[in-house]
């Protein structure tokens, strides 16, 4: 059981890691110091990637407490 959760866990991570990085498009060298911009962005047009990556962090944390914490 725990051998298909790990499959299952490692396909969804690399779904929520690849489809983002595929939906961006060209290149990240700033044409301006306005960070206004980059917020805008952030939150409309890459708001989908922000959420997926802040779901992975949330789960590498929470999977961190269990392992550290073991068996009791």
């Amino acid at each position: 059981m725990n051998k298909y959760l790990a499959l299952v866990s490692v396909i969804l991570f690399f779904i929520a890691v690849i489809v983002p990085v595929l939906m961006m498009s060209g290149a990240f060298i700033p044409v301006s110091q306005n960070i206004t911009f980059y917020g805008y962005d952030l939150f409309n047009q890459y708001v989908v990637p922000f959420e997926l990556i802040s779901v992975v962090i949330v789960g590498a944390i929470l999977g961190i407490i269990y392992v550290a914490r073991g068996d009791e």
